[in-house]
């Protein structure tokens, strides 16, 4: 995922004031890093790369947070999960 439409950083980011802050995602499937205001020179690791790998645990994690807080948060819906 990159921002290449966008020139100001993304609008969420720049309300919480974070606009001198350095920005970057990472494709998933391509598991390759952009960096904003950089994106059409996208980042490729080595798919072994200790670098690359921690990049991925910080995803996973991140996701992995917001996922369980999206769920505490989701109404309770019968037959999807406890309640």
């Amino acid at each position: 995922m990159a921002w290449a439409s966008c020139t100001p950083p993304p609008r969420a980011l720049e309300s919480l004031g974070f606009t001198a802050q350095p920005l970057a995602s990472i494709a998933k499937k391509e598991e390759v890093i952009y960096l904003y205001g950089n994106e059409d020179e996208p980042v490729v690791l080595d798919r072994r790369s200790p670098v690359l790998h921690l990049v991925q645990l910080i995803r996973d994690e991140s996701h992995r947070f917001a996922v369980g807080y999206h769920r505490q948060r989701a109404p309770c819906v019968t037959g999807t999960r406890s309640c």
